[in-house]
């Protein structure tokens, strides 16, 4: 074939091509390199294209005149039928295995085929190409969610009402009054309701709230004068969410701030309000029962008691098939609150109340990341001011201690690299805490890179958050120019490839534990170091890793449905995590058995740790390492 007929050929392909998605929506130049790659194939009525016998695929085969019958060997499976444009089995060389379905032509059909090498190049090169492969995920985490929503659909309630918009759930009906109501005529409208709660209004905005607790503390207890305003007893300014919210922030906020009733607006004006109960009806282990329990904890013992709850609400909500997003926020909240009061009892103990400083939650703490196996990482940052730096150390350091101890008693295990407040070297001044992390940036040794993988992502738990702002922000300007070091923490990223094979769908431990995965390591851990650089390169401040992939990914210009697909793979870990955790506290936390997961579950996993992959990829890219 001369040179004319081929470019012939090339033009042809590549005006198909662009008749196509995902190649209508590539480059010119993108289109046209592939189509310089591609081989015409034809097929016979009724001959087999492609099965498992064929072993790995070497091509991707793109429909090009004709039909292709595609059947899982499933049984009862129905049958699906590929025409022009259609690609097949993506999924297959993605993953290096053979493909699960047997296609055969139904009529003479012709194929372009796409050899496998070039198929890989094209979905590095081509962000449109890769994403149209990325989608592949969203549908089968879809899918995954719809057959865990069947195996519970008796206590499925739990998960529509999170997700239902406030608006919807909301009492509409509230009992109201002005700041100048007598609170003996406030009292007896809540008892002719029978409601928990009374709003204070001005000019439809929402000026305090009292409830049922309030009266008893504020009212009964000390025999208040029945004629004096509702204003003098009411809590003010209360915590108020928008009705556009869902029911999943009212449970977080309440969670949050150990509280039953929050108010609803619209434009800032009074549109409802929502309960506890209307979210979580009379379940014992509901979120307030539990923060309840955590708050008002007297002493250690009875921190622990409320604690242990947390594993058993986890577990009802793991069956109820709460979203990824959802449980490891409210178990991190959760866990907040364990902390909180940990360090509220021993700050009476220690009286430290006249030391400005600030508690820090680092890793996965700091990133609100935590499951049900999870040590402490923490750390204080201080001002001394004019006073003895030294002196006022030493009583941090006893106090931190203690805290780091209550916390060990609930089930959070003191951190065997001695990540702790309670450690002399993480007790520091905001000025040595800027010294180190400017020591880290401009030395990267294998130490200060590991460093950085759990101090970049503190949060400001308890004490003056000014201090953890500042710092927090010092370090995001010293690092988003300083390329070196960000090229360090790449190269560092991309080092532990996950356990995909080429022969095999799963690289398994073969000898301390046959036949597992490190799903932390291979997976999980990838998306939060791939998440942590893209937000030190574009100054983002946030620590959670579906934040900072939200933010950096859109200032880096990658699109919002592969954020979504990355986000997506990044909880189906960490659930996947949550359930092996739950299943087998006896086993490794993060040591998981791909033989044990159903076949769906593997192929989510599969693809879930290929977009792991893509992240790598992109470091590399970005950072030409």
């Amino acid at each position: 074939m001369n040179a004319a007929e081929q470019n012939v050929l090339v033009a042809a392909a590549d005006s198909f091509l662009r008749q196509h998605l995902p190649f209508r929506k590539m480059l010119a130049e993108e289109t046209r390199g592939l189509a310089a790659r591609l081989r015409l194939t034809y097929f016979a009525k009724d001959s087999k294209v492609l099965d498992a016998t064929d072993g790995l695929p070497s091509a991707l085969f793109i429909v090009q005149r004709g039909r292709i019958e595609s059947r899982r060997a499933a049984p009862g499976d129905s049958p699906r039928t590929l025409g022009a444009g259609e690609v097949f089995p993506i999924n297959a060389l993605l993953a290096r295995r053979a493909t699960r379905n047997c296609y055969r032509a139904i009529e003479d059909t012709f194929c372009y085929l796409l050899p496998f090498q070039e198929f890989l190049r094209c979905f590095e090169e081509s962000s449109e190409f890769r994403r149209f492969c990325t989608n592949y995920l969203s549908s089968l985490l879809d899918q995954s969610e719809r057959e865990r929503q069947g195996e519970f659909a008796q206590i499925v309630a739990l998960q529509q009402t999170l997700n239902a918009l406030l608006r919807e759930t909301m009492t509409r009906e509230v009992l109201t009054c002005l700041p100048g109501t007598p609170i003996g005529t406030a009292l007896r409208q809540m008892t002719q309701r029978k409601v928990g709660s009374i709003l204070i209004v001005e000019d439809r905005r929402v000026v305090g709230i009292l409830t049922e607790r309030d009266v008893i503390a504020r009212v009964t207890l000390s025999q208040a004068d029945l004629n004096v305003p509702i204003a003098q007893f009411m809590t003010a300014k209360p915590v108020t969410l928008r009705s556009d919210q869902s029911a999943y922030d009212a449970a977080l906020t309440m969670t949050r701030h150990g509280i039953r009733h929050v108010p609803i607006t619209e434009e800032g004006n009074l549109a409802g309000i929502v309960s506890e109960r209307d979210l979580f009806g009379l379940q014992r282990s509901s979120l307030h029962h539990i923060g309840r329990a955590i708050s008002v904890a007297a002493d250690t013992g009875a921190l622990k008691s409320a604690a242990s709850g947390i594993g058993r609400l986890i577990e009802r909500m793991l069956a109820q098939g709460v979203a990824g997003e959802q449980l490891t926020r409210l178990i991190s909240s959760l866990n907040d609150r364990v902390a909180l009061r940990a360090i509220a009892l021993q700050a009476e103990l220690h009286s430290i109340h006249e030391i400005e400083f600030c508690w820090l939650a680092l890793g996965s703490e700091g990133r609100q990341e935590q499951t049900l196996a999870t040590d402490q990482d923490n750390a204080i940052v201080f001002d001394a001011g004019e006073k003895d730096v030294e002196a006022q150390r030493e009583r941090l350091l006893a106090f931190a201690a203690s805290v780091n101890d209550v916390l060990r008693q609930c089930g959070f295990p003191l951190c065997k690299g001695g990540i702790m407040a309670g450690n002399r070297a993480w007790c520091l001044t905001l000025r040595e805490w800027l010294a180190q992390f400017s020591d880290w940036v401009r030395n990267p040794v294998p130490e200060a890179l590991l460093n950085a993988a759990i101090f970049f992502d503190l949060r400001a738990l308890d004490g003056n958050h000014r201090l953890a702002t500042e710092l927090r922000a010092a370090v995001t300007e010293m690092t988003s120019s300083r390329t070196l070091f960000l090229r360090h923490l790449a190269a560092t990223a991309v080092q532990n490839a996950p356990p995909l094979g080429l022969l095999r769908d799963f690289v398994t431990d073969d000898s301390e534990y046959p036949g597992t995965i490190d799903l932390k390591a291979g997976g999980i851990r990838i998306f939060v170091d791939a998440a942590r650089i893209m937000a030190l390169s574009q100054r983002v401040t946030e620590t959670c890793t579906a934040d900072r992939l939200r933010l950096a990914g859109r200032a880096m210009r990658v699109t919002d449905q592969e954020i979504a697909a990355l986000i997506e793979a990044f909880y189906y870990l960490q659930i996947l995590r949550l359930k092996h955790q739950q299943l087998h506290p006896d086993r490794p936390a993060n040591r998981i058995a791909p033989a044990q997961l159903n076949a769906l579950e593997q192929r989510v996993l599969k693809e879930s740790l290929r977009l792991a992959k893509t992240l790598q990829t992109r470091l590399s890219l970005d950072y030409q390492l």
